[in-house]
């Protein structure tokens, strides 16, 4: 039966499925041997349907009697309690060990009994043979499942014993059957009434139950509340859909106050799972029996006064998960009450918080924003806001519950954002900054409410730059920070704090998205897009948008180094410095930095030594070929797509920002030929693309005196190597007339006049 479909298993007509349950039937029996299909199914005689018998007394002695035949059980015979006639067949009614019944039938001109079901019939015959024997509970149990709603209407209620008996009995039957079944047999004892009251409760027959009630006047509100197993029945009654059921038992329970102990208030308001009624009812939406549960809850404390604080946990509710199912209506309701209970003093301000946004501190609207509620989320502002004004909750208490950035997990901004909620996020931002204006938030909690933070630290901003592709929520994240900062609800330095979208580490975004090869362009655009927004807002200038791009981290070991010295020097990933260049490039032209900022942002210095020397020099310095051939060559292509100023890239190519060596001097000096021979080549390169000119080109070679350059270098540091290098740069220039302006002829007599080195003798 495991094998089959679980659709197959809910009471649906399964004619249509009859081939796949005959392959599996045949399946079966190949297991277990022949178990007939009519022990399995049953067909209504009116409708023609087929469902699954409801009885498997049938199943399970053919079960036996296979295991019996496979030797793996002793041949146990079930005994003969009875027989009789109907009027169509003989019967004799068998049991095995009083837990299993079944009857042994032979329908005329058939000479063979055969197994069937027990039927009222049979039991009625064996109750009148032995009518001061109770009925065994496996024949009702049995006859409930066989028989007919109309035929089950003749069974006495007093053979009732268990309440696994009533719950299908009153499903098979239903409200109208129930209570026509019932009426002759009122009033009924109190043993009846403790086995059919839960179960009546469960099926929300409030008809039957206002009968059964009127049918015994004499019983007070405390003997009912006790027949239906205590005041826990209240439990019951608001776990299912009637609301008239749960009003009937919330008014017995109350009706019975005055007689009932403290001892059994718990029973009332708390589940077995820990979570209380009040919760049960606020999520399942139906604000009548809410404030009826809430009125009980005043009522006993009124009855109890002395208990009264003590029982303040019966009112916690799941305030976050009613948030997320948008079970609005029930959380005004259940938050006024709160409020009035403040009101009147009965709640504190630390007691009310938690009864608002739930037990995790600060989770404020959080459900709200995560399933995209923007009701629920301006609701919840709007209440805030007003317990504000009305002095109920502290200035700490109102900026963390706003806030709603919970201790442990994500803020509500950003589960607004990773769910793509772009209207409640937009309502909690605008609101977040009227609490701001109203001087309930602060600026520096406004900063970090706006930056919509994850459990782990990492920002909003930076989630919605790796889904480029969904701009819904930046647009309206982008709308928000910048009205907070056009009405000085934030400052610049907070502004820059934002954009540079650093989670907890410190370590600006930016610089995560260089050193991913994964999209990198596509996610840096989207965060030069944002940039150039605030920036032709005027609410960025280009030395702030200069800061952006250098991204240092906060003080603490080379991630407090501009990005591009990490790039050239630390990462050990050439591609990340090529994207640092495009980076600068790329706002160089959309006019967000000047031309004067891209050599210090392309060529910053490297300040982990005292020396302050340039990224290239100390990369060409340390041998880095990799990063050093990246920089020439993503330099001579920006710089060509650029139209940079010819100057500009030829004091990139030389790598100095101050005095000092210059790159290819530095090169040399390390006797480093691969690092001299990719140098020569970029510039060689650059003059013939006519990116920079000859003249410029030599200058690169050639210093004034007292400053040194490749030549002096080499006098000091001979290599054959590197002469062969430098002699050769030099015939080159020389072929392609490169060689006119002074800067040329007096690099030519210098290199022309360099002694080749001699190596030392050996020893």
């Amino acid at each position: 039966m495991a094998e089959l479909p679980p659709e197959w298993q809910d009471g649906r007509d399964l004619g249509n499925f009859m081939p796949a349950i005959n392959d599996a039937h045949t399946r079966l029996g190949a297991t277990f041997g022949p178990i007939p299909l009519n022990h399995l199914l049953t067909e209504d005689p009116d409708t023609g349907q087929i469902h699954w018998c409801k009885d498997l007394s049938l199943v399970a002695l053919d079960l036996m009697e296979s295991l019996t035949r496979q030797g793996l059980l002793v041949r146990r015979t079930p005994q003969r309690l009875m027989g009789g006639q109907s009027a169509d067949s003989e019967w004799e009614l068998q049991h095995l060990d009083w837990r299993l019944f079944v009857v042994m039938e032979r329908v005329p001109p058939q000479r063979d009994f055969s197994p069937t079901s027990v039927r009222l019939h049979h039991a009625l015959a064996w109750n009148q043979l032995k009518p001061s024997e109770p009925v065994r509970p496996a024949i009702t149990t049995a006859v409930i499942a066989n028989e007919s709603p109309e035929t089950l209407m003749t069974l006495p209620v007093t053979w009732l014993q268990q309440e696994q008996q009533v719950l299908p009995l009153l499903n098979q039957l239903g409200p109208a059957q129930t209570l026509e079944w019932l009426r002759p047999q009122l009033p009924l004892d109190n043993s009846v009434l403790k086995l059919l009251l839960p179960p009546l409760t469960d099926w929300g027959m409030h008809e039957v139950l206002a009968q059964v009630v009127e049918s015994a006047p004499q019983k007070t509100a405390r003997a009912w509340v006790l027949l239906a197993g205590g005041p826990g029945i209240l439990r019951r009654a608001v776990l299912q859909a009637s609301i008239a059921t749960q009003q009937f038992w919330i008014n017995m329970v109350r009706n019975a106050l005055p007689t009932l102990f403290h001892f059994e208030m718990p029973s009332i308001f708390t589940q077995p799972n820990g979570r209380t009624l009040i919760g049960a009812a606020l999520l399942a939406g139906n604000e009548g029996t809410l404030r009826a549960l809430l009125k009980l809850f005043s009522d006993c404390c009124e009855t109890f006064p002395d208990r009264s604080q003590r029982w303040r946990g019966f009112l916690e509710v799941p305030v976050q998960d009613a948030m997320r199912a948008g079970s609005l209506q029930t959380l005004k309701v259940f938050a006024q009450e709160m409020v009035d209970m403040a009101d009147w003093g009965r709640l504190s301000a630390g007691q009310l918080q938690p009864l608002l946004e739930g037990p995790v501190y600060g989770s404020g609207c959080a459900g709200a924003l995560s399933a995209g509620h923007t009701d629920g989320v301006e609701w919840f502002h709007d209440l805030i806001g007003e317990l504000g004004r009305r002095g109920l909750l502290s200035p700490s208490q109102i900026e963390a519950m706003v806030c709603s950035k919970p201790e442990e997990g994500n803020s509500g901004a950003m589960e607004a954002i990773v769910h793509v909620h772009a209207n409640a996020l937009r309502a909690h931002l605008m609101q977040l900054l009227n609490h701001a204006k109203a001087e309930r938030l602060s600026s520096y909690r406004l900063t970090e409410a706006l930056a919509c933070r994850s459990h782990l630290g990492a920002t909003g901003l930076g989630t919605m730059i790796e889904r480029h592709d969904e701009d819904t929520c930046r647009r309206v994240w982008i709308e928000c920070v910048m009205q907070a900062r056009v009405e000085d609800l934030i400052d610049t330095r907070s502004l820059v704090d934002l954009l540079s979208a650093r989670p907890a580490s410190g370590v600006p975004f930016i610089r995560r998205l260089i050193k991913s090869p994964v999209d990198e362009e596509a996610r840096t655009n989207v965060w030069l897009d944002i940039l150039a927004a605030f920036h032709s807002r005027q609410l960025l200038n280009q030395n702030e948008v200069m800061e952006l791009l250098e991204a240092r981290g906060r003080p603490r070991g080379s991630e407090a180094l501009p990005m591009m010295v990490c790039a050239l020097n630390t990462w050990a990933k050439p591609f990340a410095v090529e994207s640092c260049i495009k980076l600068a490039f790329n706002a160089y032209q959309r006019g967000l930095i000047s031309q004067a900022h891209l050599g210090p942002l392309i060529n910053p210095p490297d300040s982990r030594d005292h020396s302050q020397a340039p990224a290239l020099i100390t990369a060409v310095k340390s041998g880095r070929l990799a990063e050093v051939e990246q920089y020439l060559d993503t330099l001579r292509a920006q710089a060509e797509t650029a139209a940079l100023p010819k100057e500009v890239l030829r004091d990139l190519l030389d790598g100095r920002t101050r005095p000092g060596h210059s790159a290819l001097a530095t090169a040399v000096a390390e006797k480093n030929t691969a690092m001299v021979e990719l140098l020569l080549n970029a510039s060689k390169d650059a003059v013939s693309r006519k990116l920079i000119d000859p003249e410029q080109w030599c200058e690169l070679l050639w210093e004034p005196e007292g400053i040194t350059g490749p030549v002096q270098a080499y006098t000091e540091a001979p290599s054959p190597a590197v002469y062969n290098l430098l002699r050769a740069a030099a015939s080159h220039a020389q072929r392609h007339q490169w060689l006119e302006g002074p800067a040329g002829q007096q690099m030519w007599v210098e290199l022309m006049a360099l002694p080749y080195p001699h190596l030392p003798p050996p020893p």
